[in-house]
């Protein structure tokens, strides 16, 4: 009997003694590796959420059980094949590479529903769809007079008329508009009974009667900014002179600043290019003082037009563009692109930009395992169609835009995107607007009708992005 408990207490201690390395090892993320050239090896894993989530989960030619999100551990390093299914959604497929002691997250993938037809909203035709990054009421525009406007909160679905029935300024003409991302205000220059008058609309507003600020504008300006987070001031631009307008007070300070070739505003400080391309911060008493932003020599020998536009960066970074579109960068000095910039859009977090040219769409942020403060541009898409129009959608992670008549979505998954999917048809402009709270895309359709279409669930319904484990 002490023979048969002394075999039993060897067999588990050579059962725990071969268990616990290899307990060990797996927790570290080692597994054994058929094969004679493999072994143990380190292992990798792919993290994967989707919207809408409880997606099945194909891997090579094996299916998982748990459903999306989840995390699929000990990977062989190597390529795979990532195939998500749902009912009632287009199957979402791409090619992996995992590496060991690395996950591959691809977080948030849009499966985009089978049905996807769009709603129309309104049979009238209208010319162009208004709509500025971070902002939820849209501008529709007619080809009419300013009565035929229409605002949209796309939030409720609802359009509105821009001015109320009886206002004097219904049969007006408009000749020039200004909209600012993330403002709920619009600047219209417009003309009527053969004189121009200047309306200040707040959009978000019941009250749909706009401020008459004409006495504001005694000359034609090139250019008009404010603070979107404010609505007291504006800042014109006439040539080379800049005013500052106090719409309560309705008066003009002129001269505000230096003589300048573009203007901008951060944080609630002008900034202007002077005509020496020396960049200025202005305060309100019109002191001007230099700042931590430069122009490196090589971009000032290339600002020789009249007419420029800031684009202030953390980290002392500067984005200078002028009227055909070309783009520098200050830091390191380069210029970004030859013509034809359209947008540079920040995301929620200000740490990278979304940059769009009529034929390229990148991403500019902090170089990568860099200590200093560089800026890297990585070209993520380029094509020959002309882009109409570019955005940001679903938390940053995937890209809107518009070409030769059709919307289009690129995902940016750290795993690899893919190319860009087709949504659908729109306008010979591309106007779109995607409302991250309701999940509905808004567009002129080539018609020139508006409609929606739903490409996402309501943000309520939207998973956050966590990760459960999986098992085969």
């Amino acid at each position: 009997m002490r023979t048969l408990r002394q075999i039993i207490f060897y067999i588990f201690l050579l059962g725990y003694l071969i268990a616990m390395p290899t307990a060990i090892l797996y927790a570290l993320g080692y597994i054994w590796a058929p094969g004679s050239d493999r072994g143990l090896v380190r292992s990798g894993l792919i993290a994967l959420t989707s919207t809408p989530d409880d997606a099945q989960i194909h891997l090579g030619n094996s299916r998982y059980t748990r459903r999306t999100p989840a995390t699929i551990r000990d990977l062989l390093p190597g390529a795979y094949t990532i195939r998500l299914t749902r009912n009632d959604c287009e199957a979402w497929q791409r090619d992996i590479a995992v590496e060991a002691e690395r996950a591959t997250v691809l977080d948030r993938i849009i499966l985009l529903s089978v049905n996807r037809a769009p709603q129309s909203l309104d049979p009238r035709p209208w010319r162009n769809l208004r709509s500025e990054a971070g902002e939820r009421h849209l501008v529709l525009e007619s080809p009419d007079t300013l009565g035929h406007w229409a605002t949209l909160d796309a939030d409720e679905g609802i359009l509105s008329p821009l001015l109320a029935t009886n206002s004097i300024w219904s049969d007006a003409r408009v000749l020039q508009s200004w909209f600012i991302n993330g403002s709920p205000h619009a600047l219209l220059r417009i003309e009527r009974e053969d004189h121009e008058y200047y309306l200040w609309f707040t959009l978000n507003s019941k009250e749909n009667d706009p401020m008459d600020i004409t006495r504001l504008f005694p000359d034609a300006p090139d250019d008009v900014i404010w603070d979107p987070r404010g609505h007291r001031e504006l800042y014109a631009r006439i040539g080379s002179r800049t005013h500052r307008l106090d719409l309560k007070e309705m008066t003009i300070f002129p001269d505000c600043a230096p003589p300048a070739k573009g203007i901008a505003l951060l944080r609630g400080h002008l900034y202007t290019i002077t005509e020496s391309n020396t960049l200025l911060r202005v305060a309100s008493d019109g002191a001007a003082e230099e700042t931590d932003y430069a122009l490196p020599t090589a971009i000032s020998d290339e600002l020789s037009g009249p007419c420029y536009t800031p684009f202030l960066l953390p980290n002392d970074g500067v984005l200078v563009s002028d009227a055909n579109g070309a783009l520098w960068l200050n830091n390191p000095p380069q210029q970004l692109a030859p013509q034809g910039l359209l947008t540079i859009l920040a995301d929620d977090k200000d740490d990278r930009w979304l940059i769009a040219t009529e034929t390229a769409i990148g991403l500019l942020e902090l170089a990568p395992q860099s200590k200093s403060d560089e800026f890297a541009l990585r070209w993520i898409h380029t094509q020959r169609p002309p882009i109409n129009r570019a955005a940001w959608i679903h938390d940053d992670t995937h890209i809107l835009f518009s070409s030769q008549g059709n919307l289009m979505l690129l995902a940016l998954e750290r795993g690899g995107g893919g190319a860009p999917r087709l949504l659908g048809p729109c306008n010979a402009t591309g106007d779109f607007f995607f409302s991250e709270h309701t999940g509905f895309l808004y567009a002129l359709n080539p018609d020139n009708r508006l409609t929606r279409t739903r490409l996402l669930p309501p943000r309520s319904l939207i998973p956050l992005p966590l990760h459960s484990e999986s098992d085969k």
